[in-house]
């Protein structure tokens, strides 16, 4: 039984970010923070270097990637509560800024709550965890929603609710103009405000960075603003820079900084599977890393 204890443990008690980011944090001075909109790579691409590999080979200073499909602001907070924990932190953490996100699709959904990983990178790793935070795990109930109550979540273009999660999620295998115009207000025509979780995250992981004084860095990722211009005319760029404006606010407002590259990228940067996304082809991933090493260079010693 000690040694079923052991073992359970120390597999609930890893996973494979952390041990890139030991790995790499001796020698790492600015730490890259993002979803996949980091490493996803378009099949024509020659150069699938991530923007994190990119925006190191820019840089005098030694970048560490660490990123992972739908990572978000809570999954970030806790990352940067492991930080402050440890003796070797970086002189800046860039987060990527999905507006994505924040969207009942990408924030409600059961599968991108991270509970396993949030709870490693809260409550560290060492012997006593191995054999008591497992059986607290097996007691404790997920944060994350059940999938019916993802599917009834509303959905909303702005204030006004215009039907539930249910209702947007189409066959991915049948693209055409009504779901295309279904996606992007079920991604971007959300209303931000204080009580969403995302943003609450947002303020506790940069007060908890300004009381150890880690610089930090928040890159709103590219949107194919045009495409959604088109599909939603003076609706989807008054509705993303609503929520921009209100992030940097809350942002700016704490003495963090803010690099916002939404509007970066016309429709040719970025890669489609099938609808839109954030996902970029390597011209894009190039585009954001070089900004970004100009915004190092300009602003850190």
């Amino acid at each position: 039984m000690l040694v079923l204890q052991v073992l359970v443990g120390m597999r609930t008690m890893n996973f494979g970010k952390l041990a890139e980011l030991q790995e790499g944090l001796p020698e790492c001075e600015v730490l890259f923070l993002s979803s996949s909109v980091d490493y996803y790579a378009d099949e024509g691409d020659s150069d699938k270097r991530p923007i994190s590999r990119m925006l190191d080979s820019l840089q005098q200073k030694k970048v560490l990637g660490i990123s992972d499909a739908a990572y978000h602001m809570e999954i970030f907070k806790s990352y940067v509560n492991y930080l402050i924990r440890t003796e070797a932190r970086p002189e800046l953490v860039i987060f990527e800024v999905n507006l994505r996100s924040f969207s009942p699709e990408w924030n409600m959904r059961p599968e991108y709550s991270f509970d396993r990983e949030i709870k490693v990178l809260e409550n560290g790793y060492n012997f006593e965890n191995i054999f008591y935070r497992p059986l607290l795990a097996l007691e404790e109930k997920s944060h994350a929603l059940s999938q019916e109550e993802f599917l009834k979540t509303p959905v909303y273009k702005g204030s006004e609710k215009v039907g539930l999660v249910q209702d947007y999620l189409f066959d991915d295998t049948i693209v055409n103009e009504e779901p295309i115009t279904q996606k992007f207000i079920f991604h971007y025509l959300y209303a931000l405000d204080a009580d969403h979780k995302k943003i609450k995250a947002l303020n506790e992981m940069i007060r908890e960075s300004n009381s150890v004084g880690l610089e930090l860095l928040f890159v709103v990722s590219p949107i194919d603003y045009t495409l959604g211009e088109k599909y939603l005319p003076g609706e989807f760029l008054s509705m993303t820079d609503q929520n921009i404006s209100f992030i940097k606010s809350v942002i700016e407002s704490k003495g963090s900084h803010i690099l916002d590259l939404s509007r970066l990228l016309t429709p040719e940067y970025f890669s489609y599977l099938k609808y839109p996304n954030e996902h970029l082809k390597e011209r894009g991933r190039l585009a954001v890393a070089s900004e970004i090493s100009d915004w190092i260079d300009q602003n850190v010693e």
